[in-house]
């Protein structure tokens, strides 16, 4: 599962370097554009529209540290993983 982290609302754009401190550019939470993450559940609000129920593993900048974050986005912002195939040998 692919989720867009900015239509969750985790990423808002560039931040220039130099704006950030050094001790957050190399301990902070790494989050992308789009992240793989899982699936679990899907939920319809009462107005019709649809959520999924997911989560995220996040890695801090110099990988020293994890975590796994629970997140309920819109279903427009999420996608399946391609499906890896190997090829028949018959």
């Amino acid at each position: 599962m692919w989720i867009d982290m900015t239509a969750a609302g985790l990423t808002d754009g560039f931040t220039p370097a130099n704006t950030v401190p050094l001790r957050v550019r190399t301990s902070g939470a790494r989050l992308e554009q789009h992240m793989q993450g899982w699936q679990h559940a899907w939920l319809q609000s009462s107005q019709g529209r649809w959520w999924a129920v997911v989560s995220v593993r996040v890695t801090s900048a110099n990988e020293q540290s994890h975590a796994s974050i629970p997140l309920t986005v819109a279903a427009g912002s999420i996608r399946p993983a391609e499906l890896v195939t190997t090829k028949d040998e018959s």
